[in-house]
Formats: structure tokens, sequence, C-alpha cells
């Protein structure tokens, strides 16, 4: 019974790399590709020299290509003083426009005015059409707020007193600020009935006075 040597299955043979090999290789790896430097050594010493061969030759007696892939002093890329590419035949027909729109991008692409409703139940109108996705919307009660009472201030945000966020009214908003904001949510304000929230609102807001005058004292 004829046995096979455990992991010999596809495996290249082991090079007896002599110092006139090496200095081969040293010397064409400067001038051809690792893979054209295996085919030649190949063809020099007749045994069948591998790619990888090559690569692991070099790692071990530090071989160098000679080669940073950088442009060197006398050679010049294929573009140089010129400006720009420029395309000949039709191709400039097709190329994109400033602006323009293609397939699915132009199917979802809404006019400025346009409204929907956000993941939060929270009606948006688009307002522009440049800049990040974010800022291309605003909420409605927020716009409608402002065009009444003038924008609003830093570190403030307007709510619903009645909770309903589809009740986009004016005598339906109130603005607070994100201090009085919290207050409310920790007497739990989406819990209150509808009449009790005004009433909420301003019980917050005489709470800070009252602490404001306190700590100024």
């Amino acid at each position: 019974m004829t046995g096979r040597v455990k992991g010999s299955r596809n495996k290249c043979p082991t090079i007896r790399w002599t110092p006139e090999m090496i200095e081969f290789v040293r010397t064409a790896v400067r001038d051809m590709p690792l893979h054209e430097t295996a085919k030649q050594v190949s063809l020099t010493y007749g045994i069948m020299v591998t790619y990888n061969q090559i690569k692991g030759v070099m790692s071990r007696y530090s071989l160098k290509t000679g080669r940073s892939g950088r442009f060197g002093p006398d050679n010049n890329p294929w573009n140089v003083g010129l400006k720009g590419w420029k395309p000949g035949g039709r191709s400039k027909e097709t190329q994109f426009k400033p602006g323009m729109l293609n397939g699915r991008a132009a199917e979802n692409l809404k006019p400025l005015g346009h409204e929907r409703i956000s993941k939060d139940g929270i009606h948006q109108r688009k307002i522009r059409t440049d800049g990040p996705p974010h800022r291309r919307w605003r909420s409605v009660h927020s716009i409608l707020w402002e065009e009444h009472n003038g924008p609003i201030l830093p570190g403030h945000v307007v709510i619903f007193i009645d909770g309903n966020r589809d009740n986009i009214h004016i005598d339906n908003l109130a603005m607070v600020s994100r201090r009085e904001l919290a207050m409310l949510n920790k007497r739990g304000w989406n819990n209150l009935p509808a009449e009790l929230r005004p009433a909420a609102i301003l019980s917050v807001r005489l709470q800070i006075q009252v602490k404001v005058r306190e700590e100024e004292a």
C-alpha cells in the first residue's frame, strides 16, 4: 500500500536558494513585476518557482524592488500640464449637470412647501432644497409659532398644550425652556388632562422664578 505524505498535495517543492539565485532575484525585481521574476527564475534555473516563493525569498533576505509607486523626477503623469480631462465624442451630452437628478433621486425629490410626518409624528415642511437633508425640513408648528410670535429663543422649544401633535393651531402652542420641559416631564406632563396643562406650565415657570430669586439673594 502506497502512503501519501500529509500536507503534500499541491505543495510546491522546497527550493534551495543559492547566493547566485538570490542575486538574480535581487536584480530582477528592480526591473520587472514579481510574477515575471518568478517566470525568469524558472526558465533560467530549470525549476518551478511561484509568485509566493519570490515574495518569500524577498522577505527572508530583505530584498527590495526599489519602487515606491510614486512618479520620479524624470517621470510625469500622462495628464501633466492639462487643466482637466476633456472627454471626446458625445460623452459630454451624458454627463451629470450641477443640480441634475435622475432615476429614484428624481422620483423622491419633494418640492418646497411639501409636508410630511416624521417618525416621531411631527408634521414637517420642506423649506429649502440645498444643504444637509435634515436641515431641509422644519416642524410646521415651529413655523406657525414664529409667524405669530417671532423667533424661538435659544434653549427653548415649542410644545403642544393638549399633547396632540396633529392639532397645529396657534392657541394650542406654547414656548417653554428646556428646563421647564424637563420639570413638566418629571411631573408626568404626558399623563395630565388637557385642561390642566396650561396651569402646569405656569406652575413650573413660577417655581423656576422663585429658585432664581433665591439664588440671587
